[in-house]
């Protein structure tokens, strides 16, 4: 297990990803050189300033780990893709693997030791770049979903129904024709794209409120690029990594069936269900335990 630090360095970085400028901040461990390094991928909508990030930052760097917290494109400080503002989906894996080359540069870090976490969609995010990517040594992932269209699908016709779902690939598939004319893709308030249950619907006002960089608006390209985020496709090729699940059995937006489908479906993968915990266990009341977990884990398959 990586000892204990007590000074820790804080700093913005930037890198690019497809030509377009990526916002993080790196923090390291003062004295230790090569660390052990995560890169953690936040949920959709979010950026690297909120919720579960900074938690995690702030347990893991004492604890002798260098963590990058990224804003994904169209997200936070971080430039749009041409597709426009908060599409992630496949585009956040991809933002990953550049994470990735970007980190394994930096003279704090081991090269060989790069693991992934994130949450919700940043969840499932980092579970795909691991798969497509071996420079990623482990990955924790928490609240994530395993078939993005197939998630998708599914809360929209329980929570609104199948026409609104079939209106929103109307629209999306209508954005995708003005978008290959004009190069121009619609935006919509993110509640038209992500089905939202009326706790977490309230949670997301709440957080614009609070939050002024939280994404309000979303490409309508959303809807392609999370029917291409798919983790569970590749579950074969994550079975050769160490792979922990942490996920709420009263989760409403992300059902725990999603990560018990990842676990059956990946070969040597951990499952953590936590008893009477909704969306968003990193930040919940039993943050805590879920750091714990967080921490064991890489512990166990970054510093041996």
């Amino acid at each position: 297990m990586v000892g204990e630090i007590v000074r820790v360095s804080l700093k913005p970085v930037t890198f690019y990803c497809e030509g377009r400028r990526i916002n993080g901040v790196l923090s390291a461990p003062l004295g230790v050189r090569p660390a052990p390094a995560v890169i953690w991928s936040h949920g959709y909508g979010a950026y690297k300033d909120v919720l579960g990030g900074p938690l995690v930052g702030e347990r893991l760097v004492p604890a002798g780990y260098v963590v990058l917290r990224i804003d994904h494109r169209g997200c936070g400080e971080s430039e749009a893709s041409p597709r426009g503002r908060c599409v992630q989906g496949f585009e956040s894996v991809v933002d990953l693997v550049a994470a990735i080359s970007f980190l394994r540069g930096q003279p704090e870090v081991d090269p060989q030791r790069i693991g992934l976490i994130g949450e919700s969609h940043g969840g499932a995010a980092a579970l795909m770049a691991a798969a497509l990517d071996r420079r990623a040594r482990s990955v924790v992932a928490c609240d994530a979903f395993g078939d993005g269209g197939a998630w998708l699908r599914h809360m929209w016709q329980a929570k609104r129904g199948s026409e609104v779902y079939d209106q929103l690939l109307q629209r999306a598939e209508d954005s995708a024709g003005e978008e290959a004319l004009t190069g121009s893709p619609r935006h919509v308030p993110v509640p038209e794209v992500i089905p939202y249950g009326e706790a977490d619907l309230r949670l997301f006002y709440q957080l614009c409120e609070e939050h002024p960089l939280w994404s309000r608006e979303a490409s309508l390209a959303t809807v392609q690029s999370l029917g291409w985020l798919v983790p569970l496709a590749l579950a074969e090729r994550l079975a050769t990594r160490p792979v922990r699940l942490i996920h709420g059995e009263q989760d409403e937006t992300v059902p725990v069936e999603e990560a018990q489908a990842l676990h059956r479906a990946i070969s040597g993968s951990d499952l953590r269900v936590l008893p009477g915990i909704g969306h968003g266990v990193s930040f919940s009341e039993k943050g805590g335990e879920v750091l714990d977990l967080i921490q064991d884990w890489f512990d166990r398959t970054l510093t041996a």
